[in-house]
C-alpha cells in the first residue's frame, strides 16, 4: 500500500510519536490546577499542603521533567530512534518555558508565604539551574556537539525566562503597575540582545556544526531550537503581561497591555540573524 502524500510544511512540523507532548502537556495542566495557589478548591482542601506549597509544585514539574529526559537518553543509546529524541528535546523546551511561566501567579502573590520574596527567588534559581543541568547532561550523555556560540545565547534565553518575574514581583522588586509595564514591554528587547549574540556563532559558517553528533544536518541543527525559542519568547511576552500587569480597571483576565508592537525589536534581531546568515551561506 502506498503511503499517502504529506505535505512538505506539515512533515517538517510533524511528531512520530505525539504522545510525549500530548502527556507532557496534560500532567503541567493537571499540576497547575491541583496546586494553584488562587481561590478556588480543587480536588484538596485549602490550607493544606497540595493546594498551596510551590516546592511541590517545582518538584512535581522537574520530576516530569527528568523523567523525559531520561527517556529521550533511553531511545537514542538503546533504540537509536533520533526523530522520537527530537520530539522529546522540544517537550523538554516545553518544560522548562512550563517551569517558568507556572510560578508566575505564585511570585504575585504576598499572601501565601511570610518570606515570599526569598522563596521566589530561591524557586527560581533552583528551576534555572535545574534546567542547565537536564540540558548539560544530555549533550554529554548523547555525545551532542553543540558550541558555545550557540549554547550560551540558549542558556541566556533560559536565564531570561526565568529571571525576569523578579524584576516584576511588588513584593520582591517593588514596582509600581507603571513601571511594571515598562519592564513587560522591554522583555522582548532584552531577548532580542541576547538573540544578536548569535552572530559570532553564524559567522564562523555551517561548518561548525558539520559534525554534531546527530543525524540532523545545517540548519535542522541547532536552528530548529532556537526557531522554538522564538516562539517561546512571544508567548512569553504575553504571559507577562497577562501575570504582572497591576491594572485595577481590567474588564477580564485577558485584558492587559500587550500589543504586538512589543515584540519588534525581537523580530528586528531575529532579522539582522536571517541576513546574517544568508550573507555567510550565500543564500
Amino acid at each position: 500500500m502506498s503511503s499517502l502524500p504529506v505535505p512538505k510544511l506539515l512533515r517538517a512540523i510533524y511528531v512520530h510519536n505525539p504522545f510525549y507532548l500530548i502527556s507532557a502537556c496534560l500532567f503541567v495542566y493537571g499540576l497547575q490546577a491541583v496546586f494553584r495557589p488562587g481561590e478556588v478548591d480543587f480536588f484538596f482542601e485549602r490550607h493544606s499542603v497540595a493546594y498551596i506549597d510551590p516546592w511541590w509544585l517545582m518538584l512535581s514539574l522537574c520530576g516530569v521533567t527528568l523523567l523525559m529526559a531520561v527517556t529521550a537518553y533511553l531511545i537514542v543509546r538503546l533504540g537509536k530512534v533520533w526523530e522520537d529524541a527530537r520530539t522529546l528535546v522540544l517537550v523538554l523546551l516545553l518544560m522548562f518555558l512550563a517551569i517558568s511561566v507556572s510560578f508566575d501567579e505564585i511570585v504575585t502573590l504576598a499572601s501565601w508565604d511570610a518570606d515570599s520574596a526569598s522563596t521566589a527567588v530561591s524557586l527560581f534559581v533552583f528551576g534555572y539551574c535545574f534546567s542547565i543541568g537536564i540540558c548539560e547532561a544530555l549533550l554529554r550523555g548523547l555525545a551532542i556537539r553543540l558550541p558555545w556560540g550557540y549554547r550560551g545565547p540558549f542558556y541566556g534565553l533560559l536565564a531570561l525566562f526565568y529571571a525576569f518575574p523578579l524584576f516584576l514581583s511588588p513584593e520582591v522588586a517593588n514596582v509600581t503597575a507603571d513601571a511594571a509595564r515598562w519592564r513587560i514591554a522591554a522583555f522582548p528587547m532584552l531577548a532580542g540582545f541576547l538573540t544578536l549574540s548569535l552572530l559570532p556563532a553564524v559567522r564562523r559558517g555551517s561548518e561548525s556544526v558539520r559534525d554534531n553528533g546527530t543525524p540532523w544536518s545545517w540548519p535542522w541543527f541547532p536552528w530548529t531550537l532556537f526557531a522554538f525559542l522564538a516562539g517561546a519568547v512571544c508567548f512569553r511576552s504575553f504571559s507577562l503581561s497577562i501575570s504582572f500587569d497591576l491594572a485595577d480597571a481590567r474588564k477580564d483576565f485577558w485584558d492587559s497591555a500587550f500589543g504586538p508592537y512589543l515584540l519588534v525589536p525581537f523580530f528586528l534581531a531575529a532579522l539582522f540573524v536571517l541576513f546574517e546568515i544568508g550573507l555567510v551561506e550565500r543564500l
